[in-house]
C-alpha cells in the first residue's frame, strides 16, 4: 500500500487563476510468481498508480486566452493496471517472455502540438502483448528482440475515441559482440509504427525506423564509448502533428495538415565516464 499527497500554491499574472490545490491517493499493488519448473514460470501483477496534471488546471477559472470560463482538472489522475506473463529461460542461452497487459487511466493527459502544451482528456483504456527474447550464441556473441503490440481508446461513447499520439506498435533488435573483457559493441534497429494522429484513427503518422551503433572500451575506474546515432542518415518522422496552420495565400481559418520534426541526422557522440 502507497500513500501520495501533492500541495500545490499558483501566482498566475491573471490574480482569478491563482491559488492553492491539494490532492491525495491511496494505491495498492500486488504480486504473485509461480515457477512451474527449473525452466518455466508464470507471474500476474496488480497495481494502481497515477499521474499529475499541471496545477495551474487545478486552479484555473478563466482561460488567459479567450476569458472564457474554465474547468478545473484533479490534480492527481489515478490508473489502474494488470499483467499477466510467462518467462521461459536457460542460464546457458536463451530467455524468452511473454505478457499480456491491461491499464486504464481516470483521465487521459494529451500533449497538443500547436499550443505545446497538454490538456486533460477523457479516461481511457489500453491493452496489449508485450514479447522479449534473449539469445546467447557464445560468451562474446548475444542476439536481442522487444516488441510491443498496443491497443488504445478513450473510454467514451463515441467513433471519435482514438488517443492522439498513441503508438500501436514499437519494436527493437540488437546485436552485442564482447570483443575483449574491455572492448564492447552492439547495433541496434529501433521500430516505431504509425502513430494515431486525429480522434477518428484517420490520420496517422508515417513509421519510424533507426539503426544505432555503439563501440566502447573500459577499465576498471574509467570507460570510452563512441555512439553513432542513425547511421543510415534516415529522414524518417522523429514526431508528428495533426492541426491546422496557415502559410501565405492561404485561407484565413488555415489548413489541417501534418506537422513533423524529421529525426535527427546522422551524429556521432564521444563520451567518458568515471567508475566508482
Amino acid at each position: 500500500m502507497r500513500y501520495d499527497y501533492f500541495d500545490a500554491d499558483v501566482d498566475s499574472n491573471n490574480s482569478v487563476n491563482s491559488g492553492s490545490a491539494d490532492d491525495d491517493l491511496v494505491s495498492f499493488k500486488a504480486s504473485l510468481n509461480y515457477l512451474f519448473n527449473d525452466n518455466l514460470a508464470g507471474y500476474a501483477n496488480w497495481g494502481q498508480s497515477y499521474h499529475s496534471n499541471d496545477a495551474r488546471g487545478a486552479t484555473i477559472v478563466q482561460d488567459p486566452v479567450t476569458l472564457d470560463a474554465a474547468e478545473k482538472v484533479d490534480l492527481l489522475v489515478q490508473s489502474n493496471g494488470a499483467e499477466l506473463g510467462l518467462r521461459y529461460f536457460d542460464q546457458q542461452q536463451f530467455n524468452l517472455s511473454a505478457a499480456l497487459w491491461w491499464l486504464s487511466l481516470d483521465s487521459e493527459l494529451l500533449f497538443v502540438g500547436d499550443a505545446g502544451n497538454t490538456e486533460a482528456s477523457d479516461a481511457s483504456k489500453r491493452y496489449g502483448l508485450e514479447l522479449s527474447a534473449y539469445y546467447w550464441l557464445n560468451d562474446a556473441l548475444s542476439l536481442d528482440a522487444e516488441a510491443s503490440f498496443t491497443h488504445s481508446r478513450l473510454d467514451i461513447d463515441s467513433s471519435d475515441d482514438r488517443i492522439e499520439g498513441a503508438v500501436p506498435v514499437v519494436a527493437s533488435t540488437g546485436i552485442n559482440w564482447h570483443i575483449t573483457q574491455q572492448w564492447q559493441s552492439s547495433v541496434r534497429v529501433r521500430h516505431i509504427g504509425k502513430r494515431i494522429l486525429s480522434s477518428d484513427g484517420d490520420k496517422r503518422s508515417e513509421p519510424l525506423t533507426v539503426v544505432n551503433g555503439l563501440v566502447s572500451y573500459q577499465q576498471t575506474h574509467w570507460k570510452v564509448g563512441l555512439e553513432v546515432l542513425n547511421i543510415f542518415d534516415s529522414t524518417d518522422h522523429d514526431i508528428d502533428y495533426f492541426y491546422a496552420s496557415r502559410l501565405a495565400g492561404e485561407p484565413a481559418e488555415g489548413v489541417e495538415d501534418n506537422h513533423f520534426h524529421p529525426i535527427e541526422p546522422r551524429t556521432m557522440r564521444l563520451n567518458f565516464s568515471l567508475l566508482f
